[in-house]
């Protein structure tokens, strides 16, 4: 029973699938039922019935494709306004600094990393720790910390697993 509520789970997240999964049990109703637009390749065709096939074609599948760009735009500016908000906390934080005298090693935190990744959208695991003067291991606790615990970020890794090589992943926040 939970592998079935996994894969059902798993269609409605993914629209595309979900839309053609659609669309085959329509098409498969129908041919169930006799609809066919010519039942002998020696009939002439009937353009009115093609007319008609293809104006319910485009009343289904246009409002779902609208319905998909929707989502798809919402999801967009939802990334770009946690990294806006996330670019101008950075700006404040700056702003509120008082400069050392001497130079000292950054302190990183999970959150300064978190930050770094909404501001950038994309990022890998070298950029970040160039950004915060550091090797990889030092961010790797972090990056595994929101990636395996939280689950607040997550990688496009197509080299590696991030379990077996971190270095070579890709970050978002998820």
């Amino acid at each position: 029973m939970n592998f079935i509520k996994k894969i059902l789970s798993t269609i409605v997240k993914k629209t595309l699938i979900l839309v053609l999964i659609t669309e085959a049990i329509i098409a498969v109703t129908l041919y169930c039922l006799g609809f066919r637009i010519t039942y002998n390749p020696n009939l002439i065709n009937n353009w009115d019935a093609i007319s008609a096939c293809g104006t319910w074609f485009c009343g289904i599948v246009i409002p779902i494709a609208v319905v998909f760009i929707q989502h798809q735009i919402t999801k967009n500016e939802s990334n770009v306004n946690v990294a806006n908000t996330a670019l101008l906390q950075e700006i404040e934080k700056i702003k509120n600094q008082v400069p050392e005298t001497d130079v000292k090693k950054k302190a990183i935190s999970e959150e300064d990393i978190y930050r770094f990744i909404c501001i950038k959208i994309f990022t890998t695991t070298e950029q970040i720790a160039e950004h915060f003067e550091t090797d990889v291991e030092s961010v790797r606790p972090y990056l595994e910390e929101m990636y395996f615990v939280k689950k607040i970020i997550r990688t496009y890794s197509l080299e590696d697993d991030p379990r077996r090589n971190i270095a070579k992943c890709s970050w978002t926040r998820r």
